[in-house]
């Protein structure tokens, strides 16, 4: 695979520990031909090794960014960087991280390889997003992991595929979410594990009131939409548990395959099941 020469280096979160290892990272004299770039406005480390600049520069300049942080600044990266197409990679120093492959106590090691060009490149699908309003798109939006629904009590939901009645829900909510988003809320929510790289779509009721719904699999070729059927209940709808939007009754959600996928740089000789095994504490 290309070596990595241009490295875009992104933080969502200020603690220290973070600000320490991004310039441990750019210090490394293994990383001499490494040229590191930080985005203005981002919590990136003052560093004689990092150039800060806009971010449409930035965009520009970066063969791949890495971020360190967890699962959540994971996703912030790849939205900043989405429209790019450029590839990244997770240093996870949060929790527990399903996308932020790389443990930080191995990062130097990990990072040396992949910059070297030895590592995997792997495509996920992302959702597009319409909230339509009255006849009217109000916002669209990219996803990455999820969809959520949500009221402030159980709502009254129902879902299309293109034309097709798939079912009504009265719930807590909904949870519709990519192949990547399915270890997130999805799984919380008793929703199933799917291999990322597959091509579909997870939809996961949230307790609903009905012993018979649980959550279904299907393929994303078609459009979903979700209708809001309760006039009596607020709800919101968070994509990525980033974008946060009020919604009412009359209010629809479609959901279709995105244009956009996001590429994830992993090391050489792990794999999903690896990942499954460390993180859920597998046999």
């Amino acid at each position: 695979m290309k070596p990595l020469k241009n490295v875009g280096l992104l933080a969502f979160d200020r603690r220290k520990a973070i600000a320490d290892r991004m310039r441990e990272i750019a210090s490394d004299p293994s990383f001499k031909k490494v040229r590191f770039f930080g985005c203005k406005g981002n919590p990136v480390p003052t560093h004689p090794k990092i150039t800060l600049l806009p971010i449409a520069a930035f965009l520009k300049k970066i063969d791949a960014a890495v971020s360190f942080g967890g699962d959540g600044t994971f996703i912030s990266a790849a939205r900043l960087i989405r429209e790019s197409r450029i590839p990244i990679v997770g240093v996870n120093m949060g929790t527990l991280g399903f996308l932020t492959e790389i443990p930080v106590r191995n990062s130097h090691e990990a990072l040396k390889e992949m910059f070297a060009g030895k590592y995997v490149s792997e495509r996920r699908m992302t959702f597009h997003v319409d909230l339509v309003r009255k006849g009217k798109c109000i916002h669209e939006d990219t996803c990455l992991n999820d969809v959520v629904i949500k009221g402030s009590k159980l709502i009254r939901l129902s879902m299309l595929q293109e034309k097709e009645p798939v079912s009504a829900f009265n719930a807590d909510g909904l949870i519709v979410s990519t192949p990547t988003g399915s270890t997130a809320y999805s799984l919380a929510a008793g929703g199933p594990i799917v291999d990322p790289t597959l091509d579909c779509v997870i939809v996961t009721p949230l307790c609903s009131h009905s012993l018979t719904q649980k959550p279904v699999v299907t393929g994303i070729r078609k459009s979903l939409t979700v209708c809001v059927d309760d006039p009596d209940v607020k709800a919101e709808l968070t994509i990525d548990g980033k974008i946060c939007f009020p919604i009412r009754t009359g209010d629809r959600i479609t959901i279709s395959r995105s244009n956009i996928a996001t590429t994830i740089l992993r090391p050489r000789g792990s794999s999903y099941f690896d990942i499954l095994r460390r993180k859920l504490n597998w046999g």
